[in-house]
């Protein structure tokens, strides 16, 4: 039997014992190692055998054959992936035989993957990054050496700015001062838990992105 077929027969045997889409995934993940399917998978299927799903099989299609991000070419995907992180998409797609936005698709959507530190531009002019490490140099902070630009690495790409953007979506400003009375509420609701917490996942990046050498892997 095809490995992703008894994962699905799995996957509905969890749902039918009661167990959660969370708890499916553990459990599938603990039984069938580094061949289990991708989070997104499992939870997909969950969701079928949950709205009424009763086959295991892919539904076939009409019309021209698809490309189409089937559990199998995901989990070559995966396969290949787990063999070599540097691999580009061309070098997967080429391996598949499948067009690099599929590719893409599948690594970012399908396997909640991500390449991180692949090209990172400097926004800090030269003359102020200067200044500011003179400035912590002279009152004694060490500056460690990091990648000068990433939205992976920093606090206010992946905490800050997407805090203050949920607070302001859905709301319309008919002036600048009214903008900036929202962002400043924004702004001053965080707590310092909320700072302490970020810190934390901010190492964990960092680890992260150094045991992957910048290269793809599981979301954080």
């Amino acid at each position: 039997m095809d490995r992703s077929i008894e994962q699905r027969y799995a996957i509905k045997f969890c749902f039918r014992l009661g167990k959660t889409a969370s708890e499916t995934f553990a459990m599938i993940t603990e039984a069938y190692k580094e061949h289990a399917l991708s989070r997104a998978q499992v939870f997909r299927w969950f969701n079928e055998f949950k709205n009424g799903r009763k086959s295991v099989e892919d539904m076939e299609r009409s019309g021209r054959p698809s490309t189409s991000r089937v559990d199998k070419t995901v989990a070559k995907v995966k396969e290949l992936l787990d063999s070599d992180r540097r691999l580009s998409l061309k070098m997967i797609a080429d391996e598949v035989s499948m067009n690099k936005f599929t590719v893409h698709q599948i690594v970012t959507q399908d396997l909640m993957m991500r390449k991180v530190c692949a090209k990172l531009v400097s926004q800090v002019l030269p003359a102020n990054k200067s200044l500011v490490t003179s400035y912590l140099t002279r009152i004694g902070v060490e500056v460690l050496p990091q990648p000068p630009y990433s939205l992976d690495m920093s606090p206010p790409d992946f905490f800050l700015f997407p805090k203050v953007k949920r607070c302001l979506k859905g709301h319309r400003f008919d002036d600048i001062p009214n903008i900036q009375r929202a962002v400043t509420k924004a702004l001053t609701g965080i707590t310092p838990t909320d700072y302490s917490g970020t810190y934390k996942a901010w190492k964990t990046r960092w680890q992260r992105c150094v045991d992957a050498q910048g290269w793809y892997f599981e979301e954080y």
